[in-house]
């Protein structure tokens, strides 16, 4: 079966994520090699169409126990690419975090935690609609457990309970994308900088140590994006 895959080219700079054309198709892929303990999110994100999330076709068994996944190519550049060109407006900004909020919506009801929202895993295509990608630390939810045992995240992005302290829910990816948001516009993290109203007061929102004061869910906090459209 892989030999249908035409390897073209490496997408990122550790060679971890392949540009693949399938022979049989003429559908031009991307690839990246998963642990078995990685597998499950892509599993449960295979064959699934979630919006603005890239779909996940195929999953494959490689000879030395790991697995080839399988994605869809979508032309375009990481939102960390686009800050190295200088900061976006509040309004583009909002309609980023809107489109993110319908992702984690789909994510979070099939009970998937991404936590790793950053701008180098935002893919942002030349229509302007972005697509959230990168599930290597992801999780499907374990809500009898009492707390995160596997201390994974990056650092300025992470709610403070992906280090230890609680077990994660949907709100640590809220937190991350407060962060995100707030960097769009300033170009640094909310600690350094908080973004002007009416970006401000959401991202202070998102970004509250305490879970409990934050948005519940991406749905509120999609509600408050819209809202601050004009």
């Amino acid at each position: 079966m892989k030999d249908d895959l035409e390897f073209l080219d490496t997408l990122n700079e550790r060679g971890t994520v392949y540009l693949i054309r399938q022979r049989t198709t003429g559908r031009m892929l991307t690839g990246r090699r998963v642990t078995a303990e990685q597998r499950p999110v892509y599993a449960a994100l295979c064959g699934a169409a979630l919006p603005h999330v890239v779909p996940v076709r195929e999953i494959r068994p490689e000879a030395d126990g790991q697995f080839l996944v399988l994605q869809d190519y979508l032309p375009g550049i990481s939102l960390a690419r686009r800050l190295e060109e200088g900061t976006l407006p509040a309004q583009t900004a909002l309609s980023v975090g809107v489109q993110l909020c319908t992702a984690l919506d789909g994510l979070h009801h099939r009970g998937i935690l991404h936590r790793d929202i950053k701008p180098g895993n935002v893919l942002l295509r030349e229509d302007g609609t972005v697509w959230l990608l990168d599930f290597d630390i992801a999780r499907c939810c374990k809500p009898a457990a009492g707390r995160d045992t596997a201390l994974l995240g990056t650092p300025g992005y992470a709610a403070p309970e992906q280090f230890g302290f609680r077990q994660t829910d949907a709100r640590a990816d809220l937190f991350a994308l407060g962060v995100l948001l707030n960097q769009l516009v300033t170009g640094e993290l909310p600690a350094n900088r908080l973004a002007p109203p009416p970006l401000g007061p959401i991202v202070a929102r998102c970004t509250e140590l305490d879970p409990a004061r934050r948005y519940q869910d991406a749905g509120a906090l999609q509600h408050a994006l819209l809202r601050a459209l004009p």
